[in-house]
């Protein structure tokens, strides 16, 4: 398969391209599926939840994420992975670590804590108000 495949890869090339188009990546992001690598070792806890394995650029520590089975089986061939909604994602990792999209694939990208943070937020079709509305 070639890159970019998705929606979501096609927006990351544009922020790759352009670093002025990376809330429009986060926001293409929101909307998707993430494929993470799990380890061997880690099943599902007894609440469900899933322990990721991290992975440390510059001293941080980053959760691996990817756009695609096929960024997957190029960035980590063969390991067990789940799937989910990459806000879900953004919503439940501690405020320390970031997201490392396609680590090891193409279009290799770091999301740092505050764009996590981003990431997680409330989506466009969310009641949610703004503070002082």
């Amino acid at each position: 398969m070639t890159f970019p495949a998705n929606t979501v890869e096609k927006a990351l090339v544009a922020a790759i391209d352009d670093h002025s188009k990376t809330t429009d990546f986060l926001d293409v992001l929101s909307e998707a599926e993430v494929w993470l690598p799990i380890s061997d070792e880690s099943g599902p806890e007894p609440d469900g939840t899933v322990a990721l394995p991290t992975i440390t650029l510059d001293d941080e520590q980053f959760v691996a994420a990817f756009t695609s089975a096929e960024q997957l089986e190029r960035g980590a061939p063969e390991v067990p992975h789940v799937v989910v909604p990459a806000r879900d994602l953004a919503q439940v990792l501690p405020d320390r670590v970031g997201i490392a999209v396609n680590p090891g694939a193409d279009g290799t990208v770091p999301i740092k804590p505050d764009g996590v943070a981003y990431l997680g937020g409330p989506s466009d079709d969310s009641d949610v108000e703004a503070e002082g509305s």
